[in-house]
C-alpha cells in the first residue's frame, strides 16, 4: 500500500513519495503520558510511514501539534525506580564516548533526562551540562545529583554560544519531528575536533524486523525511526560524518526485565511474571543488575566531515 503525497515530505529529507510501514493504533491526540520513559504498551503508535528516498521511517500524521510542551509536562514517577542500573548504563556508555574522544573536557548532554549522564561525566572530572524539556526531571536532577541542568531545549540561553568536546543526544532523535534541526543545532554546540554521540533504535535491526510491532521501541513517543544507512544520508546533510558505529548495552534489573517480558505473555501469565518479579522472597534474584545487547540500538560517534 502507497501513499504518493505528503504536505510536509519526509522530516530528514523532504520526499513527499512514502509507503506504510505500520498502521496507527494510537487513536487520540497524544498527551504527556504517552511520552512517559517507562511506557510499556508496546505497540502503540502513531502511523509510520517509509521514506522511498532515505528510508527514514516518520509519523504521517503526527498526532500531536506540539511534542515540547509534552515533554516539557512530563510525569514519570516510575523512572527513578531503576535509578541503580540507569546510573550503570550512563557509566558505560560515557567508558565508550571516552574511549572515542581521549581529550574531551567538557560535555553537553541535550534531552538530559534528570542528568544521569551529566553526573557521570562530572565525576569523570568533565565540565558538563545538560538541557532537558521536563521540569520535573530538571527539577529532581538539581537537588538530588547537584548538576548543572536548564530547562527548556536547545539552543538555550543559559548555555549562549559555548562549545563541547562531546555532545550528546542519547535516545533523543527519536522522539523529535524535527531531526534535521536538531542534528544542525548539535553540530553547531561541537568545539574544533568535537564529537557528536547519538544513540536510536535501528529500525532494520533483527528484532524489529521479528517482532514487528510488538518490538518495544515501537510506542507512542518514537515519532522517527532510522536504520544505518538513513542515519548515514541525515548526517551527511548537514556535514557530519559517522567514524564509529557501536550496538548500545542497557543494563536492567531481572524484576524488571520480567514484567517487560509479562507484557508479551497471556493474560494469565503476564500476572504470574508481575507477582514473581515482585515477590519479596525472590528479591536478590529479582534485584540483581545484568547487561542486556538484542543489537536493535545504534550509538553513533561523529564528527565534522573534511571539507
Amino acid at each position: 500500500m502507497n501513499d504518493q503525497i505528503s504536505a510536509r515530505g519526509c522530516w530528514c529529507c523532504g520526499e513527499t513519495a512514502h509507503e506504510l510501514f505500520m498502521d496507527a493504533t494510537l487513536a487520540a491526540p497524544m498527551t504527556a503520558e504517552d511520552v512517559r520513559i517507562t511506557d510499556r504498551r508496546y505497540g502503540t503508535t502513531n502511523r509510520l510511514v517509509r521514506c522511498k528516498r532515505c528510508g527514514f521511517v516518520y509519523s504521517f500524521p503526527l498526532l500531536a501539534d506540539d511534542l515540547v510542551a509534552l515533554y516539557a509536562h512530563l510525569d514519570d514517577p516510575n523512572y527513578n525506580d531503576g535509578l541503580s542500573y540507569r546510573t550503570l548504563q550512563m557509566e558505560r556508555l560515557l567508558d565508550q564516548i571516552l574511549d572515542a574522544t581521549p581529550g574531551a573536557r567538557s560535555l553537553l548532554d541535550v534531552g538530559a533526562g534528570n542528568g544521569l549522564l551529566v553526573a557521570a561525566a562530572a565525576r569523570r572530572g568533565l565540565r558538563a551540562v545538560g538541557v532537558e524539556p521536563s521540569e520535573r526531571a530538571v527539577a529532581w536532577g538539581r537537588r538530588e545529583l547537584g548538576v548543572t541542568l536548564h530547562a527548556g531545549v536547545y539552543p538555550h540561553p543559559d548555555v549562549g554560544n559555548e562549545r563541547f568536546d562531546v555532545v550528546t543526544a542519547v535516545d533523543v532523535i527519536e522522539h523529535v519531528s524535527n531531526p534535521m534541526a536538531l542534528l544542525e543545532q548539535l553540530r553547531g554546540a561541537l568545539a574544533p575536533g568535537g564529537r557528536l554521540v547519538l544513540t536510536s533504535p535501528d529500525i532494520e535491526s533483527l528484532a524489529a524486523r521479528a517482532l514487528g510491532r510488538r518490538w518495544w521501541h515501537i510506542r507512542a513517543a518514537h515519532v522517527g525511526f532510522f536504520d544505518k544507512d538513513a542515519m548515514d544520508h541525515a548526517l551527511g546533510r548537514v556535514g557530519l560524518v559517522c567514524e564509529r558505529r557501536l550496538r548500545q548495552t542497557w543494563w536492567f534489573s531481572v524484576g524488571y526485565l520480567a514484567t517487560r517480558v509479562a507484557t508479551y505473555l497471556p493474560g494469565p501469565l503476564a500476572a504470574v511474571g508481575e507477582r514473581l518479579a515482585a515477590a519479596p522472597a525472590l528479591a536478590p534474584l529479582t534485584e540483581r543488575v545484568i547487561p542486556l545487547n538484542l543489537f536493535d540500538s545504534w550509538v553513533y560517534v561523529c564528527r565534522e566531515a573534511v571539507r
